[in-house]
């Protein structure tokens, strides 16, 4: 390979990188402006529910676990908003679409890091102030046993893996849409909610709960290692099936 051509090649990787570097950038700024004002309404809510069911007698097990499921839906919609408005500057910008794809991939990564952290440290508190009150804490929906350190990692990496899922499922619903028009984009992104429902049965936690209880007759989570293990593989499925659909995605949507 000549010398202009390995500088030629260099550059590219170089524009690549920062073009990844700048989608990254630019989805974790809009994560961290509105998780300044998400996680304290999450936290208003779980300590509003526990004490109105403390003072009426009815606190019997953890108030956490109802709110934290709404970030799922959350890193959803900031999934179907941030990186689709992004691709026509991106692209106009010189980046390419294999460059937006590793960027959104990260920014899922870094989405569930600190998603997956904060609610472990809710998890964390909540069990901190039912010990002062002399209480036993219990968990309904989700791992009963995650208290202590292997608690903490286990909802931190467990939850942070299941909010990438769905932020990556919300970047392929709305890429579905933009590439394949209202009607055929409906049924392929149906498909694309497989992952999302898996990761959901294998923490028993989420939408897809009364769906492992009823029609998989699960009575609790998978064992530790296989549920993040297929969490994992989950979240895997959607990058991979998310590179595969924004590859040659159209900027403009199909009529129909």
């Amino acid at each position: 390979m000549s010398t202009v051509a390995q500088v030629l090649d260099e550059r590219r990787a170089m524009a690549h990188r920062s073009a990844v570097r700048a989608v990254d950038r630019q989805v974790g700024t809009v994560l961290r402006a509105v998780g300044v004002w998400y996680w304290p309404i999450v936290t208003l809510a779980a300590v509003t529910i526990a004490l109105i069911q403390f003072r009426v007698g009815a606190l019997e097990s953890s108030t956490v676990q109802y709110v934290v499921g709404s970030a799922r839906w959350f890193a959803f919609s900031l999934g179907v908003i941030v990186p689709l408005a992004m691709i026509r500057p991106h692209l106009a910008a010189g980046g390419t679409r294999r460059a937006l794809v590793r960027g959104v991939a990260r920014g899922a990564a870094r989405a569930g890091a600190v998603f997956g952290l904060a609610v472990a440290a809710l998890y964390a508190a909540e069990q901190g102030v039912w010990r002062l009150l002399g209480m036993d804490w219990h968990r309904s929906i989700g791992r009963d046993d995650s208290t202590g350190v292997v608690g903490f990692v286990v909802n931190t990496v467990g939850e942070g893996l299941v909010v990438s899922t769905y932020f990556l499922l919300g970047v392929a619903v709305a890429g579905g849409f933009l590439r394949f028009g209202p009607w055929l984009g409906l049924v392929v992104c149906l498909g694309f909610g497989v992952p999302a429902i898996v990761a959901d049965i294998a923490l028993y936690a989420g939408p897809a709960t009364a769906l492992a209880e009823h029609v998989l007759d699960l009575d609790g989570p998978l064992p530790v290692l296989v549920g993040l293990l297929t969490v994992a593989a989950a979240a895997a499925a959607t990058y991979v099936a998310l590179g595969l659909l924004l590859r040659d995605i159209p900027v403009k949507r199909p009529l129909s």
